[in-house]
């Protein structure tokens, strides 16, 4: 306890040896400079940990299966897609054959 007292006592002496030669206006624009650099600096400090946080979660071995996943899906479902575009196409065609064979059949009744 003695310590905190005699460590205490040591900051005050030196603020009095820094500030005594400067004016009041001086001692508070210090002041407020020190306050708002700490805010400055817990401000960064803090995003910093967030992109440590969020670099951890990208980078994470659940994310890269979850991206590994979603990809099998998409060239699945890409795959799927495919198959359903040639079939219309397909079926476009055979309806269109059939249009042609019945109007060449028409055609010969008619005359």
């Amino acid at each position: 306890m003695d310590c905190t007292i005699l460590e205490s006592i040591k900051r005050l002496l030196w603020y009095l040896i820094q500030f005594s030669s400067k004016s009041q206006e001086e001692v508070a624009a210090i002041k407020v400079q020190t306050a708002f650099r700490g805010y400055l600096g817990r401000r960064a400090l803090r995003a910093l940990r967030g992109l440590v946080r969020l670099k951890s979660l990208v980078e994470g071995p659940t994310t890269k299966w979850e991206t590994a996943n979603a990809l099998k899906c998409m060239q699945a479902l890409s795959q799927v897609q495919s198959q359903i575009s040639c079939r219309r196409i397909r079926i476009l065609e055979e309806n269109r054959a059939v249009m042609q064979k019945n109007a060449k059949e028409l055609k010969s009744f008619e005359c």
